[in-house]
């Protein structure tokens, strides 16, 4: 984990979407995001002079500060990008990348503040990510936080969720849902892969994307003790959803008793298939070691066999170094288990080496016979 200032980093080539399935994805995350700001369009400002100025400042601030700030997060565990290989980096974290966004939702209304967060989603897909669906995940992230500023509604839930900080915990929790969805139709053409690749990376990823968000909201949520303008609207009186009828009650209540439950078996499914396949393999690389302990005392009685027969070789006895080296050749070709012989006399000195070596490695293992020394270097056969 590295902590860099005004570290500007290099544009890069951007995937597009997986056929028609992943453009429409694309369509469809765009429809979303553009009926949540017709829902809830928010502030409505005058687009005086004074606004204006505030939509450029802010425009202009989100370049900078995504580069004012960044941290690089571990890369353990995360995979690369299938669709490019390797190198795998971590995460980038920009801190204060989510400010002007956040504010732009509050202060000039949803639409402003979702076109500034796609800009964001845009910069970071060309800086880091290489995806083309960040710039849409921004975006309908920033309508579904300014739908939760700007609603009305009158029951003590909603009136928790006009809060900045409990709306930026809420979006920052389902972001990583669509994260993994939309994986699905970049990464790669597999659909394997790109599962592999989202469950690898998605911790981090929603990190990178949770902490600027929770910066900004709660800036957002001190600036709005000063000024009012920043404040969500109070609630106006319309009527929750879930009391329009008795079947929307029943359906917001017993909702998210069934979201957790789905999510908390599919957490211990996944922990599940975790536990099993670290077993499977902690046992597959057992069974492995096991075999290969079984397999070292006969390679070591081959090689010692093999050095007793060669040092009994009469040949070797008087034999010219030239004629001594066509007899190791021969025994080498015939029994490819060495990978290097040497045949020594007695006083140490080596007589004739194959393949030619300067020096004999100090692993090697000899056997004196008669008049020479036959000395042995690693097996060739694991």
């Amino acid at each position: 984990m590295s902590i860099n200032l005004f570290d500007i980093p290099e544009f890069q080539r951007m995937l597009t979407p997986n056929g028609i399935l992943g453009w429409l994805l694309w369509v469809l995350m765009a429809m979303a995001a553009v009926w949540l700001v017709r829902r809830f369009p928010g502030r409505k400002p005058a687009w005086n002079r004074n606004d204006w100025f505030w939509l450029l400042a802010l425009l202009v601030a989100i370049p900078v500060l995504m580069v004012a700030v960044t941290v690089r997060l571990p890369n353990e565990g995360a995979l690369p990008i299938p669709a490019l290989g390797f190198p795998a980096t971590g995460s980038l974290l920009p801190l204060l990348a989510a400010v002007p966004w956040v504010l732009g939702l509050a202060g000039l209304g949803t639409l402003p503040g979702v076109l500034l967060a796609l800009f964001s989603g845009l910069l970071l897909g060309f800086w880091e990510t290489r995806s083309p669906f960040s710039s849409m995940e921004f975006a309908l992230m920033a309508a579904l936080l300014g739908a939760m500023l700007s609603q009305g509604y009158r029951t003590r839930f909603f009136e928790w969720l006009r809060k900045p900080l409990v709306a930026g915990v809420l979006v920052s929790g389902i972001y990583p849902l669509l994260y993994i969805v939309t994986s699905f139709f970049w990464a790669s053409t597999d659909p394997v892969a790109s599962l592999d690749f989202a469950l690898s990376r998605v911790f981090w990823t929603s990190v990178g994307f949770a902490m600027p968000l929770l910066i900004g909201a709660i800036l957002l949520q001190i600036l709005a003790f000063r000024f009012p303008q920043l404040a969500a609207q109070p609630a106006s009186g319309q009527p929750a959803p879930s009391e329009r009828s008795l079947e929307a009650r029943f359906l917001f209540t017993l909702g998210p008793v069934v979201l957790l439950a789905f999510l908390a078996v599919a957490a211990l499914a996944w922990w599940s298939a975790g536990r099993g396949s670290e077993q499977l393999y902690a046992e597959r690389l057992s069974a492995s070691v096991e075999l290969a302990a079984d397999n070292v005392p006969f390679l070591l009685e081959t090689g010692q066999n093999l050095m007793l027969q060669l040092a009994d070789d009469s040949r070797l006895a008087d034999a010219s170094p030239q004629e001594a080296l066509v007899v190791l050749q021969s025994h080498l070709r015939a029994v490819p288990y060495f990978q290097q012989l040497v045949l020594l006399d007695t006083g140490g000195n080596a007589i004739v080496t194959y393949p030619l070596a300067e020096n004999f490695p100090a692993s090697g293992r000899c056997c004196r016979r008669n008049t020479a020394v036959i000395c042995c270097s690693g097996a060739q056969q694991q």
